[in-house]
């Protein structure tokens, strides 16, 4: 006869382990998912708003060669509405981006475990580990990051973890949140990048590591 019975004592706790170990990932690989269908969900809903501003553009357009309106105030209004309907394609194509990166790392870190840290890339030097699902930083005391800086906000950002991504997210803070040197509200993050949190500069690294 085969079975538990006939496993070594010893083999028990690291089968235990495993169990937990797959369990976690398979948790964490569920949050990624609910995260990519929020982000297709949002590139939907971009995507109405994109039709709808290119109907009011024409419609504005018609208005303007059927009543012939003065031409200063009516140019103004096309140009308003040209410069929302780019930003609109700007952010469902950065939308698109995140999704196409999040399924490419999903496909290459199968069967891997990532340990992800966030360190002061200053004289501090302190390191932190990304190990949980949602990581507070500012300036308050209930933060999980806490930076003690006058441009840092009580309650200015947060890293969204999942097995799979990290997202960087601005929470309405006042001096800003800016990966690699451009002010993001939204950003789902690589190995390498450079961070600021208002004037503190941080550095986001991944390491693989095989089970």
């Amino acid at each position: 006869m085969t079975g538990w019975a006939n496993s070594s004592p010893s083999a028990a706790p690291h089968w235990k382990a495993r169990q937990e170990v797959i369990a976690s990932q398979d948790q964490e690989l569920q949050g990624l998912q609910e995260a990519r269908a929020t982000l297709m969900q949002r590139e939907a809903t971009l995507q109405d708003s994109v039709a709808q501003l290119h109907e009011e553009l024409e419609q504005v357009r018609r208005e303007l060669a059927a009543k012939q309106l003065e031409q200063g105030a009516s140019a103004r209004q096309v140009e308003a509405l040209q410069v929302e309907l780019h930003q609109h394609v700007e952010a469902m194509q950065a939308i698109r981006r995140d999704i196409h990166q999040v399924a490419l790392q999903t496909r290459k870190h199968e069967g891997e475990t990532r340990l992800r840290t966030l360190t002061r890339d200053d004289a501090e030097g302190v390191v932190h580990l990304l190990n949980k699902s949602s990581i507070s930083i500012g300036r308050g005391r209930e933060c999980d990051i806490r930076l003690q800086s006058g441009s840092v906000s009580r309650y200015h950002a947060v890293l969204r973890v999942s097995h799979d991504a990290v997202i960087f997210e601005d929470m309405n803070s006042t001096n800003g949140c800016f990966v690699n040197g451009r002010r993001i509200k939204r950003q789902l993050l690589k190995d390498g990048d450079k961070l600021k949190v208002g004037a503190v500069p941080l550095r986001f690294a991944i390491r693989a590591t095989q089970e």
